[in-house]
């Protein structure tokens, strides 16, 4: 029946109301991008464009995609280089040679030879960037420069942060290093620090062409730090020309005309520096507009062309000036808020109803023939709290869908009395409570477990009552629960199991060729659990004998290592989804068969 949901989505395809007329043209999957979550943007001395994504490097010729995806050959018949998971930054030295954090190491790209060495290896590299040719980047809390042409870094200042990094930017008089607990200023000629901000998680720091910072932060917004070092928070005013939309800043880039454009989760912002206006570019109706509003990466090229890499559209590009003209509505009866680059959790209720998640779209109820019946998303008094859903489940009992969602915490819709209630706003300031970040939900004995940024919670639907479980790691995305009340949890690269009487937990390393596989998705069994992951295959971890079996594409018949969902069908084979379609698995027969 899963198959005849994803025809929604050909009944789904309206946009919103266009907001500008900016015309973007896009890279996809159609045009060979490995995945269309892009991270990086860099264009090389050649002017060829580096696309980083959570799946590997794609290099863009102007005509074609070149992919580097997984395990590639080495310089020098050295081991083989892993590509496969996420490159969230990508800089250039003085020779040309390209650089990239991928999965918190550093890999070389040799200009000459096109060959990927590694520069370093397990060293947890949290942010990688560039000032004139030479590399600059952190590791734990030491910075290192590593200088064009050279065999080894060198170690430049111990600073003495212990929050995490999140960037790096290295300007002429000064270094800036973004962290969780705001901003270290370190002025390059005496050293002297400066910690401004904080207590604000900062994303990322940009200086413009008049000499002013632009600072990006996780939920705090957007601050501006002029020359003078006076700072001042942008007002949080959406659809105003006075202030921005969105709380999520993430990436900067200056135009020709030195107008400054930010990337953020609800667009693409533009300031103006001609009449100190902000305006925001979210997805239109138009043909050409911009087809992903959550933005991660800018790049700015040599001919002024902007490039904008989203979570799940790929690559858009424009050039602000030649390409700002009015468009034509190709779909003049679009129903506001029903386009949808990706549809997740799809439940039914008892009444035959189908409940979809999106990643932007918020919630949409269809009947059995698919006719919308209800569309909710955030705004108004009684309404969710955010329109980006990690997460949805039914609890049949009680008549109610429980809602996970990015920045808006925990949500229940009441299909009695069509009443929802939004935790974080009703239970603000009670502790041991989910935080606005809710990834996964899933209901187990008349009690709903979820996963938070925060930790992993279970509510009593009876009582409304939270509880915190004791878990040491507190950052979990995805779970499942078994029959027999086994917790399965992926803690990044390990998988987690316990049991919820017990709440002894055992970890499971997944690997593979030695380094780790990022877990997409766990399918909890009687038997045991199955893992999807990002580059390793398949993984099932046996609770009885505790030991852990591997199906990859080199030694099985799965069509590829990177797999993205598992479900169990209803014929009791395990269904895994990956780049390459879908693989059936028989667990009686152990048996994989691709479909």
């Amino acid at each position: 029946m899963r198959y005849k949901y994803l025809l929604l989505l050909l009944a789904l395809l309206a946009l919103n109301t266009p907001i500008s007329a900016e015309y973007f043209r896009h890279i996809g999957l159609s045009e060979g991008l490995t995945q269309p979550s892009v991270m990086s943007i860099h264009q090389d001395q050649l002017g060829r464009m580096w696309f980083g994504t959570r799946e590997g490097i794609n290099l863009y010729d102007g005509k074609q995609i070149t992919a580097f995806k997984g395990w590639c050959n080495a310089s020098n018949d050295s081991a083989p280089i892993w590509l496969g998971n996420e490159v969230s930054s990508i800089v250039e030295d003085k020779q040309g040679n390209i650089f990239f954090l991928v999965d918190d190491d550093i890999i070389k790209f040799d200009i000459q030879t096109e060959q990927f060495s590694r520069l370093s290896k397990g060293s947890r590299i949290p942010v990688l960037t560039s000032l004139e040719g030479d590399l600059w980047y952190m590791r734990h809390d030491s910075l290192f420069k590593h200088s064009s042409g050279a065999t080894e870094s060198t170690f430049m200042l111990k600073t003495g942060i212990t929050s995490p990094i999140t960037c790096l930017t290295m300007l002429p008089n000064k270094i800036c290093i973004g962290s969780h607990d705001g901003i270290f200023f370190y002025d390059r000629s005496s050293g002297k620090e400066t910690h401004v901000l904080r207590g604000i998680d900062i994303y990322r720091i940009f200086e413009s062409s008049q000499k002013e910072l632009w600072i990006g932060t996780r939920m705090y917004g957007l601050y501006r730090i002029n020359k003078k070092g006076e700072i001042r928070q942008v007002p949080f005013s959406p659809g105003s020309p006075t202030g921005i939309s969105s709380w999520q800043i993430r990436d900067f880039v200056e135009d020709g005309e030195r107008n400054i454009w930010f990337g953020t989760f609800d667009g693409l912002h533009k300031y103006s520096t001609k009449t100190g206006q902000y305006s925001l570019i979210q997805i239109p109706k138009y043909v050409g507009g911009l087809n992903h509003p959550s933005i991660f990466s800018l790049c700015k090229d040599m001919q002024g062309t902007i490039w904008v890499g989203s979570y799940f559209g790929g690559v858009n590009y424009f050039t602000p000036k030649q390409d700002s003209f009015v468009h034509y509505d190709y779909d003049q009866n679009a129903t506001k808020n029903q386009y949808y680059s990706y549809i997740g959790d799809i439940v039914v209720d008892k009444n035959e109803h189908v409940w979809l998640s999106t990643d932007g779209g918020g919630i949409s109820c269809t009947d059995k023939n698919w006719n919308i019946i209800h569309q909710f998303t955030a705004g108004g008094k009684n309404s969710i709290p955010h329109n980006n859903i990690k997460s949805i489940c039914y609890d049949e009992e009680n008549e109610c869908i429980y809602i996970g969602t990015y920045l808006g915490g925990l949500s229940r819709y009441d299909l009695q009395t069509g009443q929802f209630y939004n935790y974080l706003e009703r239970r603000k300031g009670e502790p041991n409570t989910p935080n606005e970040v809710v990834f996964h939900v899933k209901m187990w004995k008349g009690k709903l477990y979820l996963s938070a940024r925060n930790g992993v919670f279970s509510l009593d639907t009876k009582t409304q009552k939270f509880h915190k479980l004791d878990i040491p790691i507190a950052y979990y995305e995805d779970f499942d629960i078994d029959p027999e009340g086994y917790l399965y949890l992926s803690g990044m690269f390990n998988l987690v199991c316990m049991h919820l009487d017990k709440l002894e937990a055992s970890y499971i390393p997944l690997t593979q060729k030695g380094y780790n596989a990022k877990i997409t998705r766990i399918l909890a069994t009687n038997n045991g659990a199955y893992i999807s992951t990002l580059g390793g295959g398949l993984f099932f971890y046996d609770k009885k004998t505790h030991k852990t079996a591997h199906y990859t594409a080199e030694e099985h018949q799965l069509p590829s290592n990177f797999c993205y969902n598992v479900c169990l069908s209803p014929s009791g084979n395990i269904l895994i989804t990956s780049d390459k379609g879908v693989t059936s698995y028989s667990p009686e027969k152990k048996q994989l068969y691709h479909h």
